[in-house]
């Protein structure tokens, strides 16, 4: 009995919490770091909501990047999950100042989604991170979420 309380303990802890899982199963899994601020923002946006962070809508974030426009709408249809999952809503931001941390540009984008959070659906989101380089030098950082 107390094997199995334990191992319910390590299994549920996690969730409880509100941690993200690691999604190194993918093949351009998002920064730690950067999966965590974004789910801690996006989350205290949409506190009404109860969110859970998804890898396979990570992929799926990654997969649909390019679809949406500098404002995150979206334009083509969102390409659905491996297990079929179609994103409802997206959100992009593209930060050219350099000269700050990808952790505050994550934060600048989150704030930029504001009014858009508090009018989406969903119980399940991923995001992707893509700093973009020229010859080797930062020029910007691509953010964008997708929601289901």
């Amino acid at each position: 009995m107390l094997c199995a309380s334990v191992l319910l303990a390590f299994c549920f802890f996690p969730m409880i919490i509100g941690s993200t899982p690691d999604c190194e199963d993918a093949a351009f899994p998002t920064d730690k770091k950067i999966r965590e601020l974004l789910y801690e923002k996006i989350s205290a946006k949409m506190s009404d909501k109860s969110l859970s962070y998804d890898c396979e809508m990570e992929e799926a974030a990654q997969i649909n990047l390019e679809l949406f426009d500098y404002s995150g709408d979206n334009v083509g249809d969102l390409s659905p999950t491996s297990s079929g999952v179609a994103p409802t809503a997206a959100t992009k931001f593209v930060d050219p100042d350099t000269a700050i941390s990808a952790e505050e540009s994550a934060e600048k984008a989150v704030e930029s989604w504001s009014q858009k959070l508090s009018k989406i659906s969903a119980t399940k989101f991923g995001c992707v991170y893509a700093p973009k380089d020229h010859e080797g030098k930062l020029t910007q950082r691509l953010f964008g979420c997708v929601f289901a």
